[in-house]
């Protein structure tokens, strides 16, 4: 049985019934199921599965529905259905226009705004240019499917959650399984169909411009309208091989050209102000209109063969018809693609075996001539569940047709198709997000001399000896005092703001308290006697300085 059966994260191996056990494998873009029964646990719808044996993942993806299927005394049978990640990957509507972007650009974008949960790591550059294309709240595998049938290519999700988007002729296959008689299989069923067997094609497509169309009239000198044999486009007009101005009738102003055409009427006429043109005078008209589209494709190898087992000319015929065809070499890419389905009969089989490990898009090459049956088919699909414990059986159901791989030409056919596409449609995007404020400062700091200094009181002592001393008064006032009681000293100072131009010497009182210049010098000299000062700040006064305009 499988190694490994996890349900939201939980191991739940033991709780599932073997017999109950089924894994659906399909190609490409259409969605892989899982269904199973387990015992007493219930899982929740959205719940997570993945199988592994051996190390391969068989599938992976969400619960689907959950049913009780029966019920013995107190077990509970449980029915579960699972589908792959396609589910959850179209949680999200995708609401976008794009113009002149490759397709796999766009298969990027739309996973990274709608599906942020899922990988693109497998999606092939090198896509068509998609030249307009409108999402108007559809699911991201609906814009996947688009995107490839616009430019013939494939698209799926994987089981670990990434989004392969690729181009199918550049697939490297491998060689086909051989299906022979020594190859153990069973209950073989190998049908052949003829419903919807064509091999010629008709296509009638929609309108494309002709090639230029040269016509000439002789002018009668009375007429002033010219009737045209169809409804031109690129009109160019000349009289007597002088090139002439054209506008069109009711649109540009008549009195800004010579001559108006009138597109639904067919006709050229002159102005008013134009004189009428002189008899004899050659009028060309050259000019491309509107042809049909419509093409005829054989398959003449199918025609042959047909008629080797028929009789006859052995064609089938059948007719494509789609307006948006605006070209040949459209409407023949058209036909190609469509023989290709449809000029040989359908084939459709299927068997059962125990051997080999089987996937979707493997060719497998049958001989088996006791029954008919004979050539290379592709796997269309793979149903896997356990015969025992320890081994799986595969139903494996193979067909003629390509399906799922699209035509290298069905590129050309899309492209001519978007005749239909509103390239003025309004679109509404609600837009949901978290908005938020940040705000931040800054501090620059920068190491500098203060502007100030902090205020000390200064003792100093002069002397007839010693008679000058010179201080920086960091505070403001000084007073003076006698330290010989006998001798009454003289005592002069001088002030300075840098300690370098100095004031006359004046007369300083004793016992008294002197305002200084703050900041500034001071000098003083004793003239007889001993004097002692001190320069200091008054207790509880403060100092008024203004420092590079900072009051301190």
């Amino acid at each position: 049985m499988a190694e490994s059966f996890r349900i939201a994260g939980i191991e739940r191996i033991s709780a599932i019934l073997l017999e109950d056990i089924s894994i659906e494998q399909v190609l490409t873009q259409m969605v892989d199921t899982c269904s199973f029964c387990i015992k007493n646990v219930k899982p929740t719808e959205g719940d997570e599965v993945i199988v592994e044996v051996n190390g391969k993942r068989l599938f992976a993806g969400i619960v689907d529905t959950v049913k009780l299927s029966r019920r013995v005394g107190a077990l509970r049978i449980w029915q579960v259905e699972c589908q792959d990640y396609t589910y959850q990957l179209d949680r999200r509507l995708v609401v976008e226009t794009y113009e002149n972007r490759t397709a796999d650009w766009i298969v990027r974008d739309i996973c990274l705004k709608y599906a942020p949960d899922f990988a693109a790591n497998h999606v092939q550059t090198g896509a068509p240019n998609v030249a307009f294309i409108i999402f108007d709240y559809q699911q991201p595998s609906e814009c996947f499917k688009k995107l490839a049938e616009y430019c013939g290519w494939d698209w799926y999700v994987d089981y670990f959650r990434d989004v392969w988007f690729f181009d199918p002729a550049d697939t490297t296959r491998s060689s086909p399984v051989p299906i022979d008689q020594t190859f153990p299989l069973r209950n073989i069923k190998h049908d052949i169909q003829i419903q919807g067997l064509r091999n010629r094609v008709y296509v009638r497509g929609g309108v494309m411009l002709s090639d230029p169309f040269y016509y000439e009239t002789k002018a009668d000198g009375l007429a002033r309208i010219w009737m045209l044999p169809h409804k031109p486009h690129e009109l160019s007009f000349q009289i007597a091989g002088v090139p002439v101005s054209v506008g069109i009738e009711n649109v540009h102003d008549e009195a800004e050209y010579a001559y108006l055409l009138n597109y639904q009427e067919k006709y050229v006429k002159a102005s008013p102000q134009t004189a009428t043109t002189p008899g004899g005078s050659t009028l060309s008209f050259t000019y491309r209109y509107d042809i049909d589209v419509i093409t005829m494709i054989d398959d003449i190898r199918s025609q042959q063969a047909v008629a080797a087992v028929q009789g006859g000319d052995g064609v089938y015929e059948h007719v494509i018809v789609d307006p948006k065809l605006t070209s040949i070499e459209a409407a023949e890419a058209a036909g190609q693609a469509d023989l290709r389905s449809h000029a040989n009969p359908r084939v459709k089989g299927s068997f059962d075996t125990e051997t080999g490990e089987w996937t979707p898009g493997q060719l497998i090459a049958v001989d088996l001539p006791d029954i008919g049956v004979s050539g290379t088919y592709l796997v269309q699909s793979v149903t896997l569940s356990p015969l025992t414990p320890d081994q799986w059986t595969y139903h494996v159901e193979y067909g003629g047709r390509l399906l799922g791989i699209p035509d290298v030409l069905q590129a050309l056919v899309s492209s001519q198709k978007n005749a239909g596409l509103n390239e003025t449609a309004r679109l509404n995007k609600f837009i949901y997000g978290t908005e938020g404020l940040q705000v931040g400062d800054s501090l620059v700091t920068k190491a500098a001399q203060l502007p100030f200094v902090v205020e000390q009181s200064l003792e100093f002592e002069a002397t007839p000896l010693n008679p000058v001393q010179t201080l920086f008064a960091e505070a403001g006032f000084l007073s003076l005092w006698t330290v010989d009681s006998n001798t009454w000293p003289q005592v002069e100072m001088a002030t300075s703001l840098d300690g370098i131009a100095f004031s006359p010497w004046r007369s300083v009182p004793l016992h008294q308290t002197i305002d200084l210049q703050n900041p500034g010098y001071v000098r003083f000299r004793a003239l007889s006697g001993r004097v002692q000062g001190r320069v200091w700040k008054r207790p509880f006064d403060e100092t008024m300085t203004i420092c590079n305009g900072v009051a301190i």
